[in-house]
């Protein structure tokens, strides 16, 4: 079991840089691991924003789903979107989901301080899609589709990425990471 600080150490080298708006971990990993952050999309004091409310952490994972958009499932996805009625039905009740759970962390504050900001700001908080995507004819970022789907919300594009990959039998990443962080070594 890893200590706060341990984790708090652990994800910042997972995303590659600190991280002043994390919630929760949502998600681990089957070798006890954050794999999901719950982040908070606006936080006032620093003005940090982050339409994306669920980050895809795993190194693993992110590794798999950067392949996948090199390969060209984003296009291809894309396509799909365009062509496909009832998978453009299910991914925009996918982002009116997302959209709700983000609002949700969003206090009245929070709002007020985004609008003093801009109001584009406070529109993007309120109404984009997953990941922030304003244009919802197409698919941004498979990695915040997947951290939605990895939170148990329904989202097409993601389960269609969850179907290429899925957990490695046995994954040491972060444990390494871990061994280096207790050593001192890091």
């Amino acid at each position: 079991m890893l200590t706060n600080e341990q984790e708090r150490e652990l994800i910042e080298w997972q995303l590659g840089r600190g991280i002043v708006n994390l919630d929760y971990v949502g998600e681990y990993c089957p070798w006890d691991y954050p794999a999901v952050l719950v982040v908070k999309p606006f936080v006032e004091n620093n003005n940090t924003v982050s339409p994306t409310i669920f980050w895809l952490s795993c190194p693993y994972l992110v590794y798999k789903v950067d392949r996948l958009e090199n390969e060209g499932l984003i296009e291809e996805l894309t396509f799909k979107l365009k062509h496909n009625l009832e998978f453009e039905d299910k991914m925009l009740s996918a982002h009116r989901k997302y959209a709700e759970m983000r609002r949700d962390k969003l206090s009245d504050n929070d709002l007020k301080a985004a609008e003093k900001i801009s109001e584009d700001l406070m529109n993007t908080l309120k109404k984009s899609g997953i990941g922030g995507i304003k244009d919802k004819s197409g698919i941004k970022c498979l990695h915040t589709h997947l951290a939605d789907y990895l939170m148990g919300n329904d989202n097409p594009a993601a389960e269609l990425v969850w179907t290429k990959i899925t957990w490695p039998k046995n994954c040491s990443i972060c444990r390494e990471r871990i061994d280096d962080i207790e050593s001192g070594s890091h």
